[in-house]
Protein backbone atom coordinates (compact mmCIF):
# COMPACT_ATOMS: atom_id res chain seq x y z
CA UNK A 1 0.00 0.00 0.00
CA UNK A 2 1.42 3.24 -1.27
CA UNK A 3 1.88 6.15 1.13
CA UNK A 4 0.23 9.73 0.90
CA UNK A 5 3.71 11.31 -0.13
CA UNK A 6 4.71 8.97 -2.41
CA UNK A 7 0.94 9.16 -4.25
CA UNK A 8 1.56 13.17 -4.12
CA UNK A 9 4.71 12.28 -5.82
CA UNK A 10 2.89 10.35 -8.84
CA UNK A 11 0.33 12.30 -9.36
CA UNK A 12 2.28 15.87 -9.19
CA UNK A 13 0.47 19.14 -8.87
CA UNK A 14 -2.16 18.34 -11.16
CA UNK A 15 -2.92 14.77 -10.80
CA UNK A 16 -4.79 13.19 -13.17
CA UNK A 17 -8.39 11.03 -11.90
CA UNK A 18 -9.05 8.03 -14.01
CA UNK A 19 -12.35 6.98 -12.62
CA UNK A 20 -13.07 10.34 -13.29
CA UNK A 21 -11.34 11.56 -16.38
CA UNK A 22 -10.64 15.18 -15.01
CA UNK A 23 -7.92 16.91 -13.38
CA UNK A 24 -7.67 17.00 -9.58
CA UNK A 25 -5.40 19.59 -7.39
CA UNK A 26 -3.58 17.45 -4.55
CA UNK A 27 -2.75 20.74 -2.83
CA UNK A 28 0.49 21.43 -1.70
CA UNK A 29 1.94 23.67 0.99
CA UNK A 30 3.74 26.08 -1.58
CA UNK A 31 1.46 27.64 -3.79
CA UNK A 32 0.28 31.40 -3.95
CA UNK A 33 -2.05 33.59 -6.03
CA UNK A 34 -2.23 37.56 -6.34
CA UNK A 35 -6.05 38.79 -4.71
CA UNK A 36 -7.59 40.86 -7.03
CA UNK A 37 -11.14 40.42 -6.63
CA UNK A 38 -13.31 40.98 -3.82
CA UNK A 39 -16.14 39.08 -2.69
CA UNK A 40 -19.10 38.66 -0.59
CA UNK A 41 -17.64 37.16 3.00
CA UNK A 42 -20.55 34.98 4.18
CA UNK A 43 -22.97 32.30 2.28
CA UNK A 44 -25.64 34.33 2.66
CA UNK A 45 -24.69 37.34 1.09
CA UNK A 46 -23.17 35.34 -1.65
CA UNK A 47 -26.59 34.00 -2.49
CA UNK A 48 -27.71 37.61 -2.71
CA UNK A 49 -25.42 38.79 -5.31
CA UNK A 50 -25.66 35.52 -7.41
CA UNK A 51 -29.87 36.52 -7.29
CA UNK A 52 -29.21 40.11 -7.88
CA UNK A 53 -26.96 39.27 -10.65
CA UNK A 54 -24.00 41.49 -9.25
CA UNK A 55 -21.76 38.38 -9.15
CA UNK A 56 -22.27 34.75 -10.93
CA UNK A 57 -21.35 31.37 -9.95
CA UNK A 58 -18.50 31.08 -11.87
CA UNK A 59 -16.80 34.41 -10.45
CA UNK A 60 -17.58 33.00 -6.85
CA UNK A 61 -15.97 29.66 -7.85
CA UNK A 62 -12.58 31.00 -9.70
CA UNK A 63 -12.36 33.33 -6.50
CA UNK A 64 -12.75 30.09 -4.11
CA UNK A 65 -10.33 28.24 -5.74
CA UNK A 66 -7.72 31.78 -5.93
CA UNK A 67 -7.99 31.90 -2.27
CA UNK A 68 -7.68 28.24 -1.18
CA UNK A 69 -4.14 28.65 -3.51
CA UNK A 70 -3.32 31.66 -1.51
CA UNK A 71 -4.04 30.45 1.77
CA UNK A 72 -3.39 26.89 1.86
CA UNK A 73 0.31 26.66 2.52
CA UNK A 74 -0.41 28.47 5.77
CA UNK A 75 -3.52 26.57 6.69
CA UNK A 76 -3.08 23.17 5.23
CA UNK A 77 -7.03 23.35 4.82
CA UNK A 78 -7.74 21.29 1.56
CA UNK A 79 -6.34 18.26 0.78
CA UNK A 80 -7.71 17.73 -3.19
CA UNK A 81 -9.02 20.18 -5.30
CA UNK A 82 -11.66 19.85 -7.82
CA UNK A 83 -10.74 22.54 -10.13
CA UNK A 84 -12.10 20.92 -12.98
CA UNK A 85 -15.24 19.81 -11.47
CA UNK A 86 -16.00 22.90 -9.81
CA UNK A 87 -15.87 25.48 -12.73
CA UNK A 88 -18.40 22.47 -14.87
CA UNK A 89 -20.51 22.71 -11.82
CA UNK A 90 -20.51 26.82 -11.86
CA UNK A 91 -20.99 26.84 -15.18
CA UNK A 92 -24.20 24.93 -14.91
CA UNK A 93 -25.40 26.53 -11.62
CA UNK A 94 -25.13 29.94 -13.88
CA UNK A 95 -27.04 28.61 -17.20
CA UNK A 96 -29.76 27.29 -14.32
CA UNK A 97 -30.51 30.78 -12.67
CA UNK A 98 -30.77 32.55 -16.65
CA UNK A 99 -32.98 29.68 -17.43
CA UNK A 100 -35.31 30.66 -13.82
CA UNK A 101 -34.09 27.45 -12.63
CA UNK A 102 -33.49 28.50 -8.56
CA UNK A 103 -32.90 25.66 -7.00
CA UNK A 104 -32.85 27.51 -3.15
CA UNK A 105 -30.16 30.11 -1.44
CA UNK A 106 -27.69 27.67 -1.94
CA UNK A 107 -27.59 27.50 -5.70
CA UNK A 108 -24.49 28.45 -6.92
CA UNK A 109 -22.49 28.72 -3.83
CA UNK A 110 -18.82 27.35 -3.39
CA UNK A 111 -18.13 25.06 -0.58
CA UNK A 112 -15.77 22.24 0.48
CA UNK A 113 -17.18 18.89 2.17
CA UNK A 114 -15.00 17.07 4.75
CA UNK A 115 -12.57 14.32 3.70
CA UNK A 116 -14.99 11.90 4.88
CA UNK A 117 -17.50 12.04 2.12
CA UNK A 118 -17.05 10.29 -0.88
CA UNK A 119 -17.75 12.32 -4.29
CA UNK A 120 -17.15 9.63 -7.42
CA UNK A 121 -14.77 9.67 -9.16
CA UNK A 122 -12.23 11.01 -6.10
CA UNK A 123 -10.20 9.50 -3.12
CA UNK A 124 -11.72 9.47 -0.23
CA UNK A 125 -8.63 9.18 2.36
CA UNK A 126 -9.97 9.95 5.69
CA UNK A 127 -6.96 11.59 6.55
CA UNK A 128 -5.08 8.15 6.99
CA UNK A 129 -2.21 7.29 4.72
CA UNK A 130 -3.34 3.61 5.08
CA UNK A 131 -6.45 4.83 2.37
CA UNK A 132 -4.98 7.87 0.82
CA UNK A 133 -5.53 7.26 -3.20
CA UNK A 134 -6.16 3.20 -3.06
CA UNK A 135 -9.57 4.12 -4.35
CA UNK A 136 -11.90 6.18 -5.93
CA UNK A 137 -15.43 6.79 -5.28
CA UNK A 138 -17.80 5.83 -7.59
CA UNK A 139 -20.82 7.31 -6.29
CA UNK A 140 -21.63 10.28 -4.42
CA UNK A 141 -22.41 10.05 -0.42
CA UNK A 142 -25.74 10.75 0.54
CA UNK A 143 -24.59 14.59 1.99
CA UNK A 144 -22.77 15.09 -1.38
CA UNK A 145 -26.03 13.97 -3.30
CA UNK A 146 -27.93 16.05 -1.54
CA UNK A 147 -25.90 19.25 -2.09
CA UNK A 148 -25.49 18.68 -5.02
CA UNK A 149 -29.15 18.90 -5.50
CA UNK A 150 -29.37 22.15 -4.17
CA UNK A 151 -27.49 23.62 -6.65
CA UNK A 152 -24.13 24.19 -4.61
CA UNK A 153 -20.71 23.96 -6.07
CA UNK A 154 -18.22 21.48 -4.16
CA UNK A 155 -14.74 22.88 -4.67
CA UNK A 156 -12.91 20.40 -3.34
CA UNK A 157 -12.04 18.00 -0.35
CA UNK A 158 -10.91 19.31 3.27
CA UNK A 159 -8.50 17.38 5.64
CA UNK A 160 -10.07 15.99 9.20
CA UNK A 161 -8.13 14.81 12.10
CA UNK A 162 -7.63 10.67 11.14
CA UNK A 163 -10.75 8.65 10.68
CA UNK A 164 -12.39 11.93 12.21
CA UNK A 165 -11.85 10.97 15.65
CA UNK A 166 -9.95 13.77 17.99
CA UNK A 167 -10.88 17.04 18.66
CA UNK A 168 -7.72 19.14 17.54
CA UNK A 169 -7.49 19.00 13.73
CA UNK A 170 -3.45 18.35 13.83
CA UNK A 171 -3.24 14.24 13.29
CA UNK A 172 -4.03 13.90 9.73
CA UNK A 173 -1.46 12.29 6.99
CA UNK A 174 -1.70 15.40 4.98
CA UNK A 175 -0.27 17.24 7.92
CA UNK A 176 -2.26 20.10 10.21
CA UNK A 177 -4.95 22.27 9.37
CA UNK A 178 -4.15 25.61 11.10
CA UNK A 179 -6.35 28.49 12.81
CA UNK A 180 -6.94 31.44 10.44
CA UNK A 181 -6.81 33.25 13.10
CA UNK A 182 -3.79 32.69 14.39
CA UNK A 183 -2.08 29.87 12.44
CA UNK A 184 0.65 28.83 15.55
CA UNK A 185 -2.48 27.37 16.93
CA UNK A 186 -4.87 24.14 15.76
CA UNK A 187 -8.16 25.05 14.03
CA UNK A 188 -9.94 22.42 16.36
CA UNK A 189 -12.37 19.48 15.84
CA UNK A 190 -11.74 16.39 13.65
CA UNK A 191 -13.47 18.87 10.80
CA UNK A 192 -10.78 21.58 11.86
CA UNK A 193 -10.21 22.44 8.40
CA UNK A 194 -13.58 23.41 7.62
CA UNK A 195 -13.05 27.38 8.57
CA UNK A 196 -13.30 30.42 6.75
CA UNK A 197 -9.94 31.48 4.86
CA UNK A 198 -9.71 35.10 5.64
CA UNK A 199 -7.69 37.30 3.12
Amino acid sequence: MQSAASLRRQRGLHGTDHAGGRSTDVVPHERSAVNTVKTPEKAAQMGAAIQAHDTSSAQLTNDALRRTHEANPVLGAFVILDEDGARVSAAAADRDLAEVVDRGPLHGIPIAVKDIFDMAGLPTTCGSASSFGTDHAETDSDVVGALRQSGVVIVGKTVLHEFAFGATGDRSAHGPSRNPHDPTRVSGGSSGSVHRQHD
